[in-house]
């Protein structure tokens, strides 16, 4: 009996404690959820994983946006801490969406993609603008894009979507097949001004100045193969024309002749998506 009493009482205790620490939690929480965010609160955020927002089961925790932050407000413009925190809250809730997004479609970039992306172009261009160290700039700037930039080549490439731009594409394609020239054909349905201007014709083209997407899809066709290839810009209909390593220091280059169909409603597809996941904002800014 003694034993149990004694037991019944440890039990009590704990349960007790367990309230009191709960309560504390809650009252912990609330503290910092509500009013203005002061000095103090934003020091205990910076060190604690606390959920800033919720995507869809996903969370935001505060010290890794803190540390964005730290990061990154001085290569932004706004002139106000509070503005720059602002922005860059909607810019996490809204890159979690695309991550999201992006891996449904099966199209979050790789390691790879990140790595060609910032050999081909973050040393020379995207760097000037963003001096960070290689890994935070792929992991805070170039995955980001790259995922957005993934999702509108994929938008881009589905006919249920875009059924007006494949429908011009299909109309050519098969033009093309009865035997009328590119050439003709790149005057009347191109939507580039230069694909007109040089029927078509983009002559040679180094392959490190292709778009990956493209350069992707022209490494499977062979010599004389025409194809409708989806990009970041649209929808390509491609001809490889030619093919050599004439380039700088031997580099491979492809002469091209296309005709370009621009794609539309991305924009919107994209807010469409965002209305279907589920947003709790733990603390607004």
């Amino acid at each position: 009996m003694k034993n149990n009493s004694k037991k019944l009482k440890i039990f009590f205790s704990l349960l007790i404690f367990l309230l009191i620490l709960l309560i504390a939690l809650t009252a912990f929480s609330a503290w910092l959820i509500t009013g203005k965010l002061s000095p103090n609160k934003t020091r205990i955020l910076k060190k604690i994983p606390f959920p800033l927002a919720i995507v869809s089961g996903q969370p935001i925790f505060s010290n890794v946006f803190f540390s964005n932050v730290e990061t990154l407000a001085p290569v932004m413009k706004e002139a106000g801490q509070a503005e720059i925190i602002k922005k860059l809250y909607e810019a996490s809730i809204n890159k979690e969406i695309n991550r999201q997004l992006a891996k449904q479609a099966g199209v979050f970039p790789s390691e790879k993609q990140i790595n060609y992306e910032f050999q081909a172009t973050a040393q020379s261009k995207g760097q000037e603008k963003y001096p960070l160290d290689e890994k935070t700039y792929k992991n805070l700037i170039l995955k980001p894009n790259l995922t957005l930039i993934n999702l509108r080549v994929w938008f881009n490439g589905q006919k249920k979507l875009n059924p007006t731009a494949y429908g011009t594409a299909d109309l050519i394609l098969s033009k093309i097949k009865q035997g009328e020239k590119l050439e003709n054909l790149a005057l009347l349905y191109s939507q580039d001004q230069q694909d007109k201007f040089l029927e078509g014709d983009a002559g040679f083209i180094e392959s490190n100045e292709i778009l990956p997407e493209i350069l992707e899809k022209l490494d499977e066709m062979a010599l004389g193969d025409i194809k409708a290839i989806a990009s970041r810009r649209g929808l390509h209909i491609i001809l490889l024309a030619g093919k050599d390593n004439n380039g700088p220091s031997g580099g491979e280059r492809m002469r091209l002749k296309q005709i370009f169909i621009q794609t539309a409603g991305f924009e919107e597809w994209i807010q469409m998506e965002t209305k279907k996941f589920k947003i709790i904002k733990v603390i607004d800014f």
